[in-house]
């Protein structure tokens, strides 16, 4: 995938991931201090506020702070599916 809201050097440790489900493709990045997951091209209909509204969001991404974050966000974005 193309770099996105890193430097350089932090792209070639943190790399940015495409993955496709059968609901369209989720994208999951780090961008600086956050992981983004950003699910715009599927067609899950749920909104950024549903996964956690402690965090940065909009209609179809979230920021997680932690791994752990990242994984309960995944589950409520494919849950509320």
């Amino acid at each position: 995938m193309t770099l996105r809201y890193t430097d350089m050097q932090a792209a070639i440790v943190l790399p940015w991931f495409m993955v496709e489900t059968d609901k369209g493709r989720i994208q999951v990045g780090w961008r600086k201090r956050v992981m983004e997951i950003d699910w715009s091209r599927t067609q899950i209909d749920i909104q950024g506020k549903d996964v956690d509204d402690s965090v940065t969001h909009g209609p179809s991404f979230v920021h997680c702070w932690t791994d752990e974050k990242a994984v309960e966000a995944l589950r409520a974005i494919w849950h509320g599916a």
